[in-house]
């Protein structure tokens, strides 16, 4: 009896397909972008007063990023934040300090560096007016005004105990400072200052002495026709002073326009070789309606 030998052989085959049985959607997804930012300009510099700038910013469409480091005087006015290529822009306000100053701009982790100029330092110039008074032996009191740049401070200080600031010690830009002159019982005049920013107030006070008494001579003269000098005598005490002035355009006043205490004054005249004139040199002093009269 013959036997067989049979030998089976089988074949099994797996298939895998990508996706299949596992659920959800099957539609492929999109690779997520590799992103990078780029900018321009990097950087911005703007003068004192201020303005407004700019950045350009390169990138892939699907790229997002965001703008970080404003500052009080930087203010982020458009795009602030945003996906793919875009703008930013910024105003930068008025520097009112005198030093430059800088700020950066983050545009994702590229750097916008803004500068801003300082303002220029104020140049100062102090003007008095008036620049000084004078004022007789009593109590009084005054003013007057200081003119400067608004932003140029100032004080005043008196360099007399009897000459005293009131108010105004201090300020900026325009200003008014008052004083007070207390009573000189001295027989002496005094003198005192205000200075105000380098600039000299001067006070004169006139000292408590007796009251002056004046004299002139000769009062009159009637020369003849040809031009010549003449002249008279002013006699007071030393502290009392007296000014000369002519009334007619023939007869000058040489010397002895104004004087303190006895003095003398020189006259000059014209020729003369018609009608008769009269002229008057007038000699006062600083009383109400006193004074003389040499003509």
């Amino acid at each position: 009896m013959c036997k067989r030998s049979l030998s089976l052989s089988v074949l099994i085959a797996v298939v895998f397909v990508a996706g299949a049985g596992c659920g959800g959607d099957d539609s492929p997804t999109e690779p997520t972008p590799v992103c990078s930012i780029a900018i321009t300009p990097g950087n911005l510099s703007f003068g004192s007063q201020g303005g407004t700038g700019s950045v350009t910013i390169n990138t892939s469409a699907g790229c997002e990023w965001n703008v970080t480091g404003a500052i009080s005087w930087i203010t982020l006015t458009t795009g602030g934040s945003g996906r793919g290529p875009g703008t930013v822009t910024y105003s930068v306000a008025a520097n009112a300090g005198t030093e430059s100053r800088n700020g950066t701009l983050m545009v994702g982790d590229q750097p916008h560096a803004v500068t801003q100029e300082g303002r220029a330092a104020t140049v100062c110039t102090y003007d008095l007016s008036p620049t000084g008074a004078e004022f007789s032996k009593d109590a009084t009191a005054g003013s007057f005004t200081v003119s400067a740049q608004i932003d140029c401070t100032w004080t005043a200080a008196s360099n007399a105990a009897w000459l005293t600031v009131s108010s105004g010690h201090q300020g900026s830009g325009h200003g008014t400072v008052a004083y007070s002159v207390a009573q000189n019982a001295d027989t002496s005049d005094r003198t005192g200052t205000i200075t105000v920013a380098g600039r000299t107030f001067t006070v004169r006070q006139f000292g408590d002495y007796p009251a002056c008494e004046y004299s002139v001579t000769p009062v009159e003269w009637r020369p003849c026709m040809p031009g010549g000098s003449l002249s008279a005598t002013v006699t007071t005490q030393a502290h009392c002073s007296w000014t000369a002035t002519s009334d007619a355009a023939w007869l000058g006043v040489a010397n002895g326009i104004s004087g303190t205490g006895s003095g003398a004054i020189s006259m000059t005249f014209s020729d003369n070789y018609d009608a008769p004139r009269t002229g008057i040199v007038m000699v006062r002093w600083p009383t109400p309606t006193a004074g003389a009269r040499a003509g």
